[in-house]
């Protein structure tokens, strides 16, 4: 039979395995970033990467390539997808877990400062495409993410949301 301990690790591992998985595709996107100028110094209409498996080509223009960047478009892509996927897992699989063990009548009685602000973050990024909304006006944990009324989104902002998701396990753990 399992426990909250047992879910607590269950969940612990799946915000590291995601994690690694970002900074994984964080370190390829700015490896990508040097080869792809090695090469347009050879080619400098485009790079393009060739896949044979799934039989495509995708071409980058130098503009494109510009966002390549620390807060550029395919950082922000990654980052969000990240925090989404993380606070999913709260969310959908095992907040409903900690309050039944916890002895909670509903998932939303198990209330968690963290998750609540990375819910709204979340909001942010799934639902208005990046954007600033009103929620975000009153984040405490994940106030940094928020400069003059724009969503930041760079690596510092996901090793912060690591940090912090595993801090509030540990929360939840004392709670028991």
């Amino acid at each position: 039979m399992h426990n909250i301990n047992y879910d607590i690790e269950n969940f612990r591992i799946e915000i590291e395995n995601i994690y690694k998985a970002y900074r994984f595709s964080n370190a390829g996107l700015y490896n990508y970033k040097r080869l792809i100028k090695d090469d347009i110094t050879k080619n400098p209409e485009n790079f393009h990467i060739v896949d044979e498996e799934c039989e495509i080509e995708i071409k980058f223009t130098e503009e494109e390539l510009k966002e390549a960047n620390h807060l550029g478009f395919y950082q922000k892509i990654i980052a969000g997808n990240t925090i989404a996927m993380i606070y999913n897992l709260w969310e959908d699989k095992y907040r409903s877990k900690f309050s039944k063990y916890l002895n909670y009548e509903e998932k939303n009685d198990l209330k968690n400062d963290f998750f609540a602000e990375l819910g709204k973050i979340r909001h942010a990024i799934v639902h208005t495409n990046y954007r600033y909304t009103s929620k975000l006006k009153n984040l405490q944990i994940l106030k940094s993410f928020i400069v003059n009324k724009q969503l930041i989104l760079s690596l510092f902002e996901v090793d912060y949301v690591y940090k912090q998701a595993l801090k509030a396990l540990e929360e939840i753990k004392a709670i028991n």
